[in-house]
């Protein structure tokens, strides 16, 4: 007797659809993806028990006559393409025609469905596979109704999550397609009780607003980059507004919520700096391109998509996402709310002596005018603008004024970015400037830290340091990197202790070493400075590439606007 059984369709549609529906999500993505596809402009998406009991999605769009509406629920029976050729121009979001049969096959389906030129719609059910076709009276557009799904395999519903957890899946699927289509209505309900809803509006920036709030949208900066091969239009968060992880990130290709390693380095990498540890951009970006270069069919979810050139692809939106950073002031507005804190001073208030000294305030006006001539002379590109030096708070932070109001800089974190472009400039031109010591050092280290650095030798002179073998275990420091001041014995093993694990060192984690050694010899929190210095610290900061934030992505400067002082202090309503 032969071993090799022929599946019969019923148990077909029951495997495939192991792979189009995953949870009560998976259903809402098809179906909202169906109705999007069929021009909807109102999409009403009504679930119970986070979709285990009922999914309902409602739409006005075209709707499909009788015949259709027989076939939909057919395998591999679609309306989007008609041959081979057509999986290269999917211009659609579905189009394998699986979504339909699948889902019927695992739960309690029904479909309504009527066009604007019938009299009458079109009633589908499916019963243990066998599909029933009636006439009915509706509205035009198309309902589809998913009871108890997973009810006929109950291996496959024990593994749901709770309640709650699976209607959060279906909120970011709502959530993402509601996002990109700024004219179509989207409207959740979840036991009865509206959830979400978003307008119809005219542009992306007012469908951010309306989904994500004002306090988010503020705080972005639009995207629009445009090349003979993609177009990239969206808008990101500024450093300043970040999250503990990637939720608010929704990446599209030509309308299409995708997941790409691709996209999302470009991103990351393009910020590069001005993020802080563990904190992530929020992002709404769409890449329009030609559909021929996208591969969509290459998972049953369609998220994961493979575009032919990726390293074009990655090279143009790191391009547009950081022109849109560079070309924006990314100078966080501070928020005069107190309430809460705890004033506690790091260092004494010495009230024995000046932090600034005295100057004429002719001396300074004629400062503030020099450096307006030369912004407006455009001989330097300043985002800080011109500005006149008040004082310094703490020996931590610098007070200035500039156009917009009230600057406060962090020392630190200004010294680190000087410091850290300075250094990264030479470095990459492979000309770190080195400054010999007069007196060179050795320096003693253990068996497995000699290692350590003699597999380093050749990154270590790249970086400006001399560092020549003396013995076994034992090391001459000749030189030093310039930029780096005075630099003790001590730097040198903590650069080793970093370097080790690491292996052949690669380009990502050199940087991040470098980082470290920047802001070892940045001028450090308590350091009381004088009226040069200070004055040459934001000026040199302003001529930074990104005097927006350290290498750390903390912020280098605050700014208080002059409307938010005088709210304050009551002066206007």
């Amino acid at each position: 007797m032969p071993k090799i059984n022929v599946l019969d369709d019923n148990l077909i549609n029951k495997i495939a659809a192991g792979e189009v529906v995953e949870r009560p999500a998976s259903v809402v993505k098809e179906l909202v993806e169906n109705s999007i596809d069929a021009s909807a402009d109102e999409i009403i998406v009504e679930v119970k028990d986070g979709g285990k009991s009922l999914i309902r999605v409602t739409d006005n769009g075209e709707g499909m006559e009788r015949e259709d509406a027989k076939l939909c629920v057919e395998r591999h029976a679609t309306s989007k393409i008609k041959n081979v050729g057509d999986l290269f121009f999917i211009g659609s979001l579905g189009f394998r025609g699986e979504a339909l049969s699948s889902i019927s096959s695992v739960s309690d389906f029904s479909l309504i469905t009527k066009t604007h030129k019938d009299m009458e719609g079109s009633i589908v059910k499916v019963e243990n596979g066998e599909v029933k076709v009636n006439d009915i009276g509706c509205s035009n557009g198309t309902i589809v109704e998913v009871k108890d799904l997973f009810g006929n395999i109950p291996a496959r519903k024990k593994f749901m999550k709770p309640i709650q957890t699976e209607f959060g899946y279906m909120m970011d699927v709502v959530m993402r397609y509601a996002l990109i289509n700024k004219g179509v209505f989207f409207k959740l309900v979840h036991n009865d009780k509206i959830v979400f809803s978003s307008q119809k509006t005219t542009s992306l920036f007012d469908n951010i607003v309306s989904i994500y709030g004002k306090d988010i949208a503020k705080n972005l900066v639009k995207v629009f980059y445009k090349s003979n091969y993609v177009r990239v239009y969206g808008h990101i968060s500024k450093p300043a507004l970040t999250r503990n992880d990637r939720q608010q990130q929704n990446f599209y290709i030509n309308n299409r919520p995708i997941k790409s390693k691709v996209v999302s380095n470009a991103v990351y990498d393009a910020y590069h700096t001005l993020l802080h540890i563990d904190r992530h951009p929020v992002a709404v970006l769409n890449i329009k391109l030609n559909p021929d270069s996208v591969d969509v069919n290459v998972h049953p979810s369609k998220r994961i998509v493979k575009v032919f050139d990726e390293e074009r692809l990655y090279k143009e939106i790191f391009d547009a996402v950081r022109d849109s950073l560079y070309s924006n002031e990314l100078i966080p507005d501070a928020r005069l709310d107190d309430r809460g804190y705890n004033t506690v001073r790091k260092y004494p208030l010495q009230t024995d002596k000046q932090s600034v000294l005295a100057v004429k305030d002719e001396a300074v006006k004629k400062k503030v005018a020099e450096r307006a001539a030369v912004g407006a002379a455009g001989e330097a590109k300043e985002r800080i603008g011109p500005f006149l030096l008040l004082g310094q708070v703490s020996k931590t932070y610098i007070l200035a004024e500039n156009n917009k109001g009230l600057l406060i800089v962090d020392q630190h974190a200004a010294q680190e970015r000087i410091n850290y472009e300075r250094f990264m400039n030479e470095y990459k031109k492979k000309a770190v400037r080195s400054q010999s010591l007069v007196k060179p050092r050795v320096v003693n280290f253990n068996a497995a830290e000699a290692e350590v650095l003699k597999g380093n030798l050749e990154f270590l002179n790249r970086i400006g340091f001399v560092v020549e073998s003396y013995g076994a275990s034992s090391f001459i420091l000749r030189a030093t990197p310039s930029v780096f001041g005075d630099v003790n014995a001590g730097l040198l093993f903590d650069m080793v202790h970093e370097l080790s694990g690491i292996g052949s060192v690669i380009d990502a984690e050199k940087e991040k070493k470098i980082i470290r050694f920047a802001c070892r010899k940045s001028i450090k929190a308590g350091e009381e400075m004088t009226v040069p210095l200070m004055e040459k610290l934001i000026e040199e900061l302003d001529k930074t590439e990104q005097p927006f934030t350290c290498p750390h992505g903390r912020p280098t400067a605050i700014s208080i606007s002059l409307p938010e002082l005088e709210r304050k202090f009551k002066r206007v309503v």
